[in-house]
């Protein structure tokens, strides 16, 4: 299929996808007379029968379409009478989320967000985690201990390349340096915490002229990594730098020219989850962070290749043995933000 081609499936692709999501976020068959399921824990019994009363969670999620396909779907067989309302976005939900808490304005009653430093700062707003599904949760997987998870580990450190472009595709981050990329490389243009802490990863193990030389193949710069990975799977660009697995499955199993490799040494970061205690529907945010740590719920989000899991009995979540993972405190301080965006303009502009 010709890049124009693939750029006109991926516009209706995207179109339908919208719809569906609409379609996803509201309607859906009666559950009024649906029953809690029951633990046999008195008390968490209370707070599932409390979210059912509630009727509905809100969430705020950074994650993949997929990702919120998989997780809304098993969060619905499992909880019937909770309706499972998905907003996605990126920078502007945690803002949205500070805004609603500052107003006690109807919003998320859960935030799925890409910084976990923001929920420490914000841990007088968090509910407590203390559901049946806490037990087994790794003791490195949260961000505020007993009241925010890391739901998801994500790799940076993708290669992501168009398979018209290049057939023969890249296996380290060195073949990036190679002239047959020169004016073919896409990567993010805005230096958040995870960006920052990825250069410093590339600069670290490689060196400070690797991303000088990297700079000097003239990449095409895009805001976020959606739009980039779309730029790859259209042509408009032959390979990028990162990506997410979850996005790239997406355009692969649409039939996109798309393929990947994971570099080492690898780097990652995570998505923090947290429900509000002064949310309208407080129980139902437990409740819904709760079946995100279950088995269940992290197959759903993390299985088949969609990202790094903190349970050992989840499928398909992607290992993370002998990553180096995003430290958000130290790269959302604005000091060093501000030091990599120099940096970034150093070598990039």
């Amino acid at each position: 299929m010709s890049g124009s081609n693939w750029r006109r499936t991926l516009a209706v692709a995207a179109s339908a996808l919208a719809l569906l999501g609409v379609a996803a976020c509201g309607g859906g068959s009666d559950t009024s007379n649906a029953k809690p399921p029951t633990t046999g824990d008195e008390a968490w019994d209370a707070i599932v029968e409390a979210a059912y009363d509630e009727g509905k969670v809100n969430v705020y999620n950074a994650g993949s379409q997929e990702q919120n396909r998989r997780l809304k779907e098993a969060f619905n067989k499992k909880y019937p009478g909770i309706k499972l309302s998905l907003t996605t976005g990126a920078t502007e939900l945690p803002e949205r989320v500070s805004a609603e808490l500052a107003n006690g304005t109807d919003g998320a009653d859960v935030l799925m967000f890409s910084d976990p430093n923001w929920f420490i700062e914000h841990e007088a707003d968090l509910a407590p985690i203390d559901g049946p599904e806490a037990e087994g949760w790794d003791k490195d997987w949260w961000a505020v201990p007993g009241k925010s998870v890391l739901a998801t580990a994500l790799p940076w450190s993708m290669l992501v390349w168009n398979t018209n472009t290049f057939p023969d595709g890249f296996a380290t981050y060195e073949d990036l340096l190679d002239s047959k990329v020169k004016g073919k490389l896409g990567t993010r243009s805005q230096v958040s915490p995870s960006i920052a802490g990825y250069l410093a990863h590339l600069e670290t193990n490689l060196g400070a002229e690797y991303l000088t030389k990297l700079g000097e193949n003239n990449p095409k710069f895009y805001p976020s990594s959606i739009p980039l990975m779309q730029a790859v799977a259209s042509g408009e660009v032959g390979v990028s730098n990162l990506g997410v697995p979850a996005t790239v499955a997406d355009l692969k199993k649409s039939g996109a020219p798309i393929d990947f490799a994971y570099a080492e040494p690898g780097f990652a970061y995570n998505h923090g989850a947290s429900a509000f205690t002064k949310s309208k529907r407080p129980n139902a945010g437990r409740v819904f962070i709760d079946f995100l740590m279950s088995q269940e719920g992290q197959t759903a989000y993390n299985g088949n290749g969609q990202g790094g899991s903190a349970r050992d009995d989840v499928e398909g979540a992607l290992p993370m043995d002998g990553y180096s993972m995003l430290d958000t405190t130290k790269f959302s301080d604005p000091k060093v933000l501000a030091e990599w965006r120099s940096k970034f303009a150093t070598y990039f502009e």
